[in-house]
């Protein structure tokens, strides 16, 4: 096949890898400093100490979606781009990679919600408690922005570049406006809620335009939706346990913990759909313990 040579059709091209990439940047600088704003009025208004803990929450619960934001837009992304000319398998992988991430990243962040108290006073100190409120509420914003990311990949792989500069500008708007109302009617934690507040914004913004660059179809709440409601009742066992055990935090965690993992994995094979389990069936392992059901 001889190559493209036509001077206005390779100036169209250009113009539209132009404007893909200056829409991933203003979204890119959105997104930081949306990110980043909380963190900022927390350190100008509510004091250097509630800062600290707000940093330790912050780490344990949003960093670990920025790892996963790594590995998923340098491997989903462009694997997604090449199935653009099969619509039926592009959806499919898309839903496969959703159903796998969500099945895991989903109960690590509600049962981090779950245990953040008695985590974070056995790991740094009862004069870090406050770090333990912050957590349970930015486990919700680390949670939200995980499966974010693989939306995201797939609104790109679509080519809806102008799509995630929008979503992420009414996010950086929203986190502005509900930050203020937070800071005023309920301090630190009245901020933190409202970070949480503007992510869920984002997060359902994203889901619809994902589901719009999929042809419509509802894989992605079909691909986390038990899990969801799975991991939800265990993160509510997990902590009615908590409030029923004598022992101190190490002890009440480690029960948490084992508690919470075994209910989730018996709960979960238990609500396998059809088409979940015609995906699991598919993996080393897990495949045999469904096979088995």
């Amino acid at each position: 096949m001889q190559p493209v040579r036509d001077p206005e059709f390779i100036a169209l091209r250009v113009r539209g890898i132009e404007r893909f990439g200056l829409h991933l940047q203003g979204s890119n600088v959105l997104y930081y400093a949306s990110q980043n704003l909380v963190a900022i009025v927390v350190g100008k208004l509510i004091g250097a100490e509630t800062l600290g803990c707000f940093s330790i929450a912050f780490g344990l619960a949003v960093v670990p979606a920025q790892q996963v934001q790594g590995v998923l837009t340098t491997v989903l992304a462009p694997a997604f781009a090449l199935l653009q000319s099969d619509p039926a398998a592009f959806r499919r992988k898309a839903y496969v990679s959703m159903f796998a991430l969500g099945l895991l990243y989903i109960p690590l962040m509600l049962g981090l919600a779950a245990v953040a108290r008695p985590f974070v006073h056995f790991a740094y100190g009862a004069e870090w408690a406050q770090a333990g409120t912050f957590l349970t509420l930015l486990a919700g914003v680390g949670l939200v922005k995980g499966l974010e990311h693989l939306l995201r990949c797939v609104i790109l792989a679509a080519g809806r570049s102008a799509a995630i500069l929008r979503i992420t500008a009414i996010e950086a708007v929203a986190a502005a406006l509900f930050v203020a109302v937070g800071a005023l009617l309920g301090g630190a934690n009245g901020l933190v809620a409202a970070y949480l507040a503007s992510a869920c914004v984002s997060g359902a913004l994203t889901l619809r335009e994902a589901h719009r660059a999929v042809g419509g179809d509802p894989i992605f709440l079909r691909a986390i939706g038990r899990s969801l409601a799975v991991a939800a009742a265990m993160g509510a066992v997990v902590v009615s346990v908590a409030a029923l055990l004598p022992w101190r935090h190490g002890p009440t965690l480690l029960m948490q913990v084992l508690l919470g993992v075994a209910l989730y994995i018996v709960l979960r094979v238990r609500a396998l759909s059809d088409e979940e389990r015609a995906v699991v069936r598919g993996w080393p392992l897990a495949g045999l313990v469904v096979a088995r059901r």
